[in-house]
């Protein structure tokens, strides 16, 4: 048994476990690229998928052959995997407890707030790996000059192009996710080569599924969407979470939908079984209620081959 879920066995809460298991926020996308995969412990081991993986071996046996041919077992690399626990709290006064006129509401209210609280440093984790340069090798492009989706000069749909080639070069699979910061939408949204493009469309804006249709082939759509997740720092100043990059990424659906870490993807966050939860406990003398959620998770980059990553969009 999990430390927490050992010493708040008595404590865990059915129904607002419900609630928080059930509640998501719209605007964060990293599971997008970092889909959740249901894991049994919280240390453990992952394949890391490279093209070696590719290869065509010759399996044929002769006749009257009793051995087995080996596949090699550069194929993949295990790499360990170690969740980390995410618990949080919030209390809530008795006074307002004997005010509300429904109280579950009010527990629901406070359980949902805490449980975005935890889902925003989860995107946030997710933001960081997925923005960073050095993660995906060779597969990056920091754009400046005309190149820049701000400039007329530049081709946006050109690039996005070359990043699909790249990773089907690399993996032999096409990506089938383009992520979007707020100002890169906002810059490929105004671009003239998309509006003349447009014109032959009867959507009469740029939108996200315009640019899916302009980017996906009919044996491979690529589903686009918007970071448009913010975060208060430290100065009390509001910043978005994706800023001005674009991501293409391969991530798998799995075998009929059901997802596994043995499958390739860009990327993977391991979740302990049963998470999240929530738990209530009284304070002392009555006066408070803590109401608190716990995640615990971990999100990894299993197959940087399988991404491509643009940054400075925005000149």
């Amino acid at each position: 048994m999990l430390p927490i879920l050992d010493s708040l066995r008595g404590n865990i809460d059915p129904i607002l476990t419900g609630i928080v298991q059930g509640f998501s926020n719209e605007e964060f996308i990293a599971q997008k690229l970092f889909p959740a995969v249901s894991v049994s412990k919280q240390t453990g081991k992952y394949p890391t998928f490279t093209k070696e993986g590719l290869r065509i071996h010759d399996t044929t046996r002769a006749l009257k052959d009793p051995t087995v041919k080996q596949m090699p077992r550069d194929v993949w690399t295990m790499s360990a995997y170690e969740l980390k626990e995410h618990p949080l709290e919030t209390m809530i006064d008795h006074l307002e407890i004997e005010a509300a006129v429904d109280i579950a509401n009010l527990e629901t209210y406070y359980s949902e707030m805490v449980m975005n609280s935890i889902l925003l440093e989860a995107e946030n984790e997710c933001v960081t790996l997925a923005v960073t340069p050095a993660n995906y090798g060779a597969n990056t492009t920091a754009l400046s000059g005309d190149d820049c989706w701000t400039n007329i000069a530049s081709k946006p749909l050109t690039q996005i192009q070359d990043a699909i080639s790249a990773i089907r070069n690399a993996m032999l699979q096409e990506p089938n996710i383009l992520i979007l910061g707020t100002d890169s939408f906002l810059a490929i949204k105004e671009h003239a080569s998309l509006i003349d493009k447009m014109k032959y469309s009867q959507l009469g804006i740029v939108t996200e599924d315009l640019i899916s249709a302009m980017i996906s082939t009919k044996n491979n759509k690529i589903d686009v969407f918007v970071g448009k997740g913010m975060y208060q720092n430290t100065a009390d100043v509001l910043v978005d979470l994706w800023g001005d990059v674009a991501i293409l990424a391969y991530v798998s659906k799995g075998a009929a939908g059901r997802r596994s870490k043995y499958y390739s993807s860009f990327g993977y966050n391991f979740v302990m079984n049963g998470y999240p939860m929530a738990a209530r406990r009284q304070t002392d003398y009555g006066l408070t209620t803590g109401v608190m959620a716990a995640h615990m998770y971990k999100p990894y980059i299993v197959s940087a081959l399988c991404g491509y990553l643009y940054t400075n969009t925005k000149a």
